[in-house]
C-alpha cells in the first residue's frame, strides 16, 4: 500500500538533490573550474531519476483500485449520514434523531 509513497518520496528527495546539483554545476562553470562536467552529467542524472520515479509514482497511484474513501482524498473527506450518525454515537453518546 506504501511502495507508490515511498517511490514518490524518493523522487522527491532525488529532485532536491538534483536541484543542488543544477547550483553545484553552475557556481563551477562559472568559476571555471574543471571538474564541472561530471556534476553537470549526474545532475541531470539525478534529475532524470527523480522524474522518473515520480511518475510512476503518480501512475502506479492512479491505477490502484481505491477500496476506502480517505484513500481518495484524504484531507477532505465526504461525510454520509451514517458516517456522521456512526461519529455521533460513538464520541457524543447522543441520539442523533433526537434533534
Amino acid at each position: 500500500m506504501h511502495t507508490p509513497k515511498i517511490i514518490g518520496l524518493t523522487g522527491f528527495i532525488l529532485l532536491m538533490l538534483g536541484l543542488v546539483l543544477v547550483a553545484l554545476a553552475i557556481g563551477r562553470s562559472a568559476g571555471d573550474h574543471s571538474g564541472s562536467v561530471p556534476v553537470v552529467i549526474a545532475a541531470v542524472a539525478v534529475l532524470l531519476l527523480a522524474l522518473v520515479l515520480l511518475g510512476v509514482s503518480k501512475y502506479v497511484m492512479a491505477e490502484r483500485r481505491v477500496t476506502n474513501r480517505t484513500q481518495r482524498d484524504p484531507l477532505q473527506p465526504e461525510t454520509t449520514e451514517v458516517d456522521e450518525t456512526r461519529y455521533e454515537e460513538r464520541f457524543h453518546h447522543t441520539d442523533p434523531d433526537a434533534r
